[in-house]
């Protein structure tokens, strides 16, 4: 959705959608009951899309630190500090100057 937010109830389906829609950023939760956020990330990377991901979780754990970070994921601890939320978002979509 051009302009807009486009969700999935369940990450496999987020997943399965990516060619049929534009999608300019993934946010998710590490801890889902279907498929973790970095199973997501995983995903992604396989497939090769230039999708940022943000996850969030409230276990970050250095396991999980270590992990997104290899899969060039960012990860925010909750509870959510909205202007770091905020950052990360402008970060992710936002075309850097070069220069």
């Amino acid at each position: 959705m051009a302009g807009g937010c486009s969700s999935a109830s369940r990450s496999t389906t987020a997943a399965d959608t990516g060619p049929r829609i534009s999608i300019s950023l993934i946010v998710s939760d590490v801890q889902m009951p279907l498929l973790s956020g970095l199973e997501v990330s995983k995903g992604v990377r396989a497939a090769r899309w230039k999708i940022p991901v943000v996850l969030v979780t409230a276990y970050p754990s250095r396991e999980v630190r270590e992990s997104a970070q290899k899969l060039g994921a960012r990860l925010l601890a909750k509870p959510l500090d909205l202007d770091a939320f905020e950052r990360a978002v402008l970060e992710a979509v936002v075309p850097r100057e070069t220069g």
